[in-house]
């Protein structure tokens, strides 16, 4: 028993001997190997250096011992002989339970470790392991063979670190890089990669890719108004809603803002893509309820189909954006594929766009006025400013093609402004001149009223032009009246106690409640043009042109009809009690020029209000 215990002290102390002696050897190699040192003919100095070495084992102690690093050395065979604190402080694992254990990097042989090593003597990487907890922890590691001097290896040093943490942030560095922390969608970017795989994909196996671009319907009204919170929340909300409602194997992205991306790989037809995006217009028209609020949206969906509509990413991503703007300008709430016709219609509108941007600075639009008719006398007794674009190559370009573009924009708060100016400029001149109007009619876009300080507008013009108040009139459509009900109503009443009057303008198609109509501070009714059309023959027409007419008589409101063309049509309005109208009969719109030459033809009874 005594010699038992004699040969395990010497075993211990030549294990202690050859370990101090390999860490050495190791900081040796490892410093000789960063330095692209070659150490394959080197015994003689790895010799020199062990002797050395022998004489300072208390040092070697002290430098083993602190090291920040984990350290190990390990035999031939990769079992573990020795190991420092910090081993066991990131482990956990104690030298009586690592000696004799294989660390993990070590344990297959036929492994890249063991072959890398053979040839290099050295091997560095990142392994996945476990400490004794079992908690699992990243480390990189470093493994550096030893040789004698027969170019044996007889040992092997392994330092590490814990680099968890490290991991960790790069992980969720890598995480903000490619989604969106908002919604945890992936965003454009990792969207981009996917695309580009699915598309290499496709082509070789030769099937298609669906891509929907989803753009939510009304956000932007809610966002502003209800605060950015809560539009986050409601943006979050969306992800998941549409994430619920594709397949497990399409990829969901927020592209930005309230815009969506699903790409559908390998559909079997489009009426797959089709289904889907019926079923996201589905999902999003339900309520949402946030912050205690009941919210309402819609989602407009653009599709492209690859090949057929794109062959890589931008192609793809801009066709079904396209589409989505089509279903947008016709009424929005749906879904549309892409078409040629589509996207010769976005070139034109993009054309259209960066014209209208330059057109005011180029002086190219022009106001005409339509004259406005007394039923009773048949004398002009006021007008309608009306734009117009004069384009040198485009010709005169129709309002109906260029006011939508110029709201969408927020062009139409400039265009509208010099539209004002213009009209009261004019006014005043006719009026130098002798010439007796009532009043000059401007229409507005709720887009001025919502975007601008309509109310300081408005009265820097009627000061600028010198203009009387009672002389312009502003025209505002129902639709105007039913979107920011409260504010419209608002800002009106402001004007109106400028003297200014106040019309509604297409009266009967925009369904407004006779509420918020009874709040306006309104000086007139126009009946829109599409009941006019229809009279005296048809009866419905005959009926709401009566119904309105009665109403607004009752309310004390004038009531003035649009679009007349005939005169059984004038005769019609004027038995029923309406007493102004405008239309072709009466005149088209004309250049101010014109204007004047027709107001010169005309014997004018009435005198302008307060003159």
């Amino acid at each position: 028993m005594a010699e038992q215990d004699e040969q395990m002290a010497e075993l211990s102390l030549t294990i202690k001997s050859r370990f101090k002696a390999a860490w050495h050897l190791s900081a040796a190699i490892q410093s000789a190997l960063d330095k692209n040192w070659h150490w394959v003919d080197s015994s003689e100095a790895i010799q020199n250096h062990t002797e050395a070495v022998t004489d300072l084992p208390h040092l070697a102690d002290i430098a083993f011992m602190s090291a920040g690093e984990g350290m190990m050395v390990m035999d031939e065979k990769g079992c573990i002989l020795s190991i420092n604190k910090a081993y066991t402080t990131i482990t956990g694992f104690r030298e009586i339970d690592a000696l004799g254990l294989t660390h993990k990097a070590m344990r297959d042989k036929d492994c890249d470790v063991w072959r890398t090593l053979q040839l290099n003597d050295k091997w560095s990487g990142e392994k996945l392991n476990y400490r004794k907890s079992g908690e699992a922890y990243q480390e990189r590691i470093t493994l550096s063979a030893v040789r004698n001097h027969l170019h044996q290896v007889t040992h092997y040093v392994g330092v590490f670190s814990d680099i968890t943490e490290a991991k960790h942030s790069q992980n969720r560095l890598q995480e903000l890089v490619n989604h969106d922390p908002l919604t945890g969608l992936p965003n454009r970017r990792l969207f981009t990669e996917l695309l580009e795989h699915a598309i290499k994909r496709a082509e070789r196996e030769h099937h298609e890719i669906a891509l929907l671009f989803v753009d939510l319907d009304r956000f932007k009204s809610i966002n502003d108004s209800l605060g950015h919170q809560v539009g986050d929340k409601l943006l979050y909300e969306v992800s998941k809603r549409i994430h619920h409602t594709v397949r497990d194997s399409d990829v969901v992205a927020r592209l930005g803002g309230d815009e969506f991306l699903v790409m559908m790989d390998n559909i079997k037809s489009i009426e797959d893509a089709a289904s889907v995006a019926q079923k996201i217009i589905y999902a999003l028209q339900i309520e949402f309820h946030i912050d205690s609020k009941e919210i309402f949206i819609g989602a407009s969906v653009g599709i492209s189909i690859f090949p057929k509509d794109g062959n890589d990413v931008e192609g793809l991503i801009k066709a079904a954006d396209i589409a989505m703007y089509q279903i947008k300008n016709r009424g929005k709430n749906n879904f549309c594929f892409y078409s040629e016709e589509l996207s010769k219609n976005a070139v034109e509108r993009f054309t259209l766009e960066s014209e209208l941007r330059h057109a005011l600075a180029r002086k190219q639009f022009e106001v005409h006025y339509q004259p406005q008719i007394s039923l009773l006398t048949g004398d002009i007794i006021g007008a309608e400013a009306l734009i117009r674009w004069r384009h040198p190559t485009l010709g005169l370009v129709s309002p109906a093609r260029f006011i939508p573009i110029a709201e969408e924009t927020g062009l139409i708060v400039q265009i509208g402004e010099w539209v004002l100016r213009q009209a009261a400029k004019q006014a005043m001149a006719w009026i130098s001149d002798g010439y007796t109007m009532q009043w000059i009619s401007v229409n507005v876009s709720g887009v001025q009223i919502m975007r601008s300080n309509f109310y300081d507008t408005v009265y820097g013009i009627l000061v600028e032009t010198d203009c009387k108040p009672q002389i312009l009139e502003l025209e505002i459509t129902e639709s105007t009246v039913m979107q920011n009900t409260e504010f419209v109503i608002d800002t009106f009443n402001n004007i109106k106690q400028l003297g200014v009057r106040v019309a509604i303008d297409d009266f009967g198609t925009g369904y407004s409640s006779l509420s918020n109509l009874k709040r306006l501070p309104l000086s007139k009714i126009k009946i829109d043009q599409s009941f006019v059309r229809g009279l005296p023959d048809d009866l419905n027409d005959a009926a709401i042109t009566n119904t309105i007419n009665a109403m607004a008589r009752n309310l004390g409101f004038s009531v003035i009809a649009e679009g007349v063309e005939t005169n059984a049509q004038a005769e019609f309005l004027k038995n029923m009690g309406c007493e102004e109208a405008q239309g072709y009969l009466y005149g088209k719109p004309i250049d101010a020029a014109e204007f004047t030459k027709m107001l010169e033809t005309r014997t004018q009874k009435y005198q302008i209000a307060g003159n």
